[in-house]
């Protein structure tokens, strides 16, 4: 009877000192119970296990073993680096919970370690719309990054992407992937360089004449960020968000990034609002008090994790799960189990959200509310999703 913890160990970055970061534990087995103890005062935290432990059932014939997730919050109190241990114990799901062999087992944590963590990059400028025929736009379209860490950082693990809207559902695409080091002196360091600008062409094909510029040609073909607004994202190996800028124009209602002011900004009259909600793992739907009218842009972009059952063996993110079949009555065809989904007006058609989406409003209008795909969501656990909802109105 095998029980497999993994990673042997967690490392939480160096990041904002008010940033919290997530990390999990996974623990695989069968007919096992799992358990770990409360966590002491500090700056990591869990959720510690209930009194008769999670159990871990023997699957069905053909059925791989069930696993957990154990959620391990690092909220730093200083930039210093701190140490903790998770504690995992498995013992066999019978009368005298027979102890396994190499359990208890310790998962050393690591905080404020060297590393890209959150808030430590910072995108400065998207150049979305260059002066122009999109044509020629590949060249000319650009993102500033720079370290306002106080140190140098490697970006190796590193990606940088964008919002995908109207392919398929939207979704995150990835522009760029660090597979090797690649060193970025900080802002307020003496060395160089100091900002990073990533052309999605070629670029105008010289060095920066600027020596604290460093320079990435994507040499694509074609313009990857969308004119009428976009949302440019950095994570770092874990998976975890660095930064994320809006270039939706005239953010006002706040939870949004300012738009560029270099070249390709478009001033529109538009009236742009952004907000974050959270969606309980337990929601049906909620209100967000933001009330639609005709023609008006929704943009979506979620995070988080949500449990869909008591013992932890399975977690979902916005996007849902396909492994199980989809709930007979609720929620749009095309919506995976437990995914993110919005609806306009209570008693409105509910439409798939995801990670990310869009949504231009035709022939509606009214609240708009979020939720779970899920008819029954009282069993699920944890959470919550995050969504962050930009709702652009033109004048």
């Amino acid at each position: 009877m095998a029980v497999t913890v993994t990673p042997g160990q967690l490392d939480f970055y160096k990041g904002l000192t008010d940033a919290e970061q997530i990390l999990g534990v996974k623990v695989t087995g069968e007919n096992v119970i799992i358990s770990v103890p409360a966590a002491p005062a500090g700056d990591f935290s869990w959720d510690p296990s209930p009194a008769a432990g999670w159990e871990l059932q023997k699957p069905g014939a053909g059925q791989p073993p069930p696993s957990l997730v154990i959620r391990v919050r690092f909220n730093p109190s200083s930039t210093n680096e701190v140490n903790g241990t998770l504690t995992v114990n498995a013992t066999k799901n019978d009368v005298a919970r027979t102890p396994i062999a190499n359990f208890p087992l310790s998962v050393p944590l690591r905080g404020n370690v060297a590393g890209v963590g959150p808030g430590t990059l910072k995108i400065t400028e998207v150049n979305a719309n260059p002066v122009g025929p999109d044509i020629t736009g590949p060249d000319q379209e650009f993102v500033d990054i720079i370290n306002i860490s106080g140190s140098e950082l490697d970006l190796d693990g590193c990606r940088v992407g964008d919002l995908v809207i109207g392919v398929q559902h939207g979704g995150e695409r990835d522009l760029l992937r660090f597979t090797n080091t690649f060193m970025l002196a900080p802002t307020g360091g003496a060395g160089t360089p100091k900002k990073l600008r990533i052309y999605t062409g070629a670029g105008p094909g010289v060095p920066p004449a600027d020596p604290s510029m460093e320079e990435i040609d994507l040499n694509r073909g074609s313009p990857v960020w969308n004119n009428a607004g976009d949302i440019a994202w950095i994570k770092n190996p874990s998976g975890q968000y660095v930064d994320r800028f809006s270039t939706f124009p005239a953010v006002s209602g706040g939870g949004g990034a300012p738009p560029p002011t270099g070249p390709g900004t478009v001033s529109r009259a538009t009236t742009t609002v952004a907000k974050t909600f959270l969606v309980p793992a337990t929601t049906a739907f909620m209100s967000t008090g933001i009330t639609v009218e005709e023609a008006d842009l929704l943009s979506f972009a979620a995070s988080g994790l949500i449990w869909t059952s008591p013992g932890l063996e399975r977690s979902t993110g916005p996007d849902g799960t396909s492994t199980d079949p989809a709930p007979i009555g609720w929620g749009p065809a095309d919506a995976p189990p437990y995914s993110l989904i919005g609806r306009i007006g209570s008693g409105g058609n509910p439409f798939y959200i995801g990670l990310a989406n869009s949504k231009v409003i035709r022939n509606d209008g009214g609240m708009l509310f979020l939720g779970i795909n899920d008819p029954i969501p009282e069993g699920n656990w944890g959470g919550p999703f995050s969504c962050t909802v930009t709702l652009i109105r033109t004048a």
